[in-house]
Parts: C-alpha cells; structure tokens; sequence
C-alpha cells in the first residue's frame, strides 16, 4: 500500500542484467497517485535468466525520502509498498450492527501536544464502512497514534468522544459487541378477536451493554401487529429478556401480561388468552 497523502512520487529505477550474453538494461519510471502503475518491457536473450530489480525512491511530502531495493523474477508485477519499519498503516472499520449510524468521523494525529494535531479526517458510514490513515514512524517502536470519533446518528443526534491514544493497527469504531440478541413479536390473528384495539409491548434486556439501550417500547395496532427487536449482546450465551403486554380493550378496560422472562426468538402473543 502506498499512501499517496504521504508520498508524492516514487521513483523506480528498473535493471537487468544477462553478462553472459552480453545485455544490461535499465529505465527510470516515476509513479504517483495519477499514475500508480508502469510496464517495463525485458526481452532476454536467455529464457533462464529472469531476474529484475526494482531500486525505488520515495519522495515524502515532508521532503524526506527513503529507498527500498526489490529483485525477483520480471514476469511477475513488482509490487511497491511503503517499508514496515518507517510506516504504520492503520486500517479503520465502522461496524453498524443495529443501523443506526448516518456517518462517523475518525479524527487522527499523532499523540504530541494536547490535544493532538489533526492529521487527517476520515468519514466513514453505509457507502464506506472502512478507510485506511498511515503515518512515519521516527523509530521502530514509535507506532502510537490518537483519534477522536464523532458520530453522527440517524436519529438526528450527535455524539463527540475524547482523544484515545492507541498502539493498535486494526482501529474498530461504532458498535462493538460479540452477538445481537433479535426478537420478533407477532400477535396471533387479531386484535379485535380478543375484543382488543391495540396493545404496548414492553422488552427489557438486562444483559446489555451499558452504552446500549436495554429496553423497548412499542405500539401493536391492527395493520401494524408485528415487530422486531434488535439490542447488542455482551455474552452470545445470555438470551434470556423480559417482556409485558398491556392490552387495551375497546371499553377502556386494560388487561395485564407479565413480566414474563423467557428466550424466545420469536415471541407470540395470543389476544384469545392475554
């Protein structure tokens, strides 16, 4: 991988030599965001003797450079990524798992100063859930970095977190949970064959994580007598929830069910016995 925020240009200086029969090659290729890609065409005198190297430059935006030397068989692409002991490449991804994120932006810096300098932004959300930030290192052991995360929510809100300094690579941001705990209620025929105009049902999940919401209101109408609820897991083995049903009569009368602890996927709530 090569970051092209990072890097302006590389130059490849390409070479190959056959002293037995007399050939010695060689071509300068400059390579750069616009341009990332170049053929060499080698035409050997002797099939046997296939070997390339590649002598790459790279040229930073700081004005620095540093050099790294491939060599191996020309029919194959050389691949030119920036060296691992003088770049972190850090690899980001939003995970979503109940829809509920309009778009998150990842702020990262280096962690100098308070707070740190924003070196780069990186946007992600349903059409990019993943993004990649790079940065030099001055020493091998200088991989920590910080980031910010905001995100902003379908539901109109906003949320700002606090600087993280971190050493790992693989940054996940949004929800993080091992499993999710989905329930589908359905009333059983008809609410009115209960003599019933709608009903609330509440579910109440005590496993949850404590940024998540562990608990649910929701309206069953006739037309509208389905419903699924979807609520982050801490432990994939702990599927036990709550729910209550308050079923409201054509008279006014209310009739209670629960609370009822149970682990069912699918949750059937019969009007004929409430």
């Amino acid at each position: 991988m090569v970051d092209w925020t990072m890097v302006k240009q590389i130059q490849a200086h390409i070479t190959y030599a056959d002293p037995g029969s007399g050939v010695s090659a060689a071509d300068t290729k400059i390579l750069t965001k616009e341009a990332p890609s170049a053929l060499v065409p080698i035409r050997p005198k002797d099939p046997k003797v296939r070997d390339v190297t590649v002598d790459a430059t790279f040229f930073y935006a700081d004005c620095a450079t540093e050099k790294l030397s491939l060599t191996h068989d020309g029919g194959e692409p050389f691949i030119i990524n920036q060296p691992p002991d003088s770049t972190t490449i850090v690899d980001l991804t939003l995970t979503d798992i109940l829809d509920r994120y309009k778009k998150v932006s990842v702020q990262l810096g280096r962690p100098i100063g308070t707070p740190p300098e924003v070196k780069q932004t990186l946007t992600l959300g349903p059409e990019a859930v993943s993004g990649k930030w790079s940065f030099r290192r001055a020493q091998p052991r200088d991989i920590a970095y910080a980031y910010r995360v905001t995100s902003f929510m379908k539901d109109g809100s906003l949320t700002e977190g606090n600087w993280v300094t971190t050493e790992n690579p693989l940054l996940v941001v949004g929800d993080r949970a091992p499993g999710v705990l989905t329930v589908k209620a359905m009333v059983l025929g008809a609410l009115s064959d209960g003599g019933f105009r709608m009903a609330k049902l509440e579910l109440n999940y005590p496993d949850a994580p404590s940024w998540a919401d562990p608990h649910v209101e929701q309206l069953l109408q006739p037309g509208a007598s389905e419903f699924t609820w979807r609520v982050p897991m801490q432990r994939t083995d702990a599927t036990s929830y709550a729910y209550k049903v308050t079923w409201f009569k054509s008279d006014g009368q209310r009739v209670t069910t629960g609370p009822i602890t149970t682990k069912d996927e699918i949750l059937l709530l019969d009007p004929l016995a409430p």
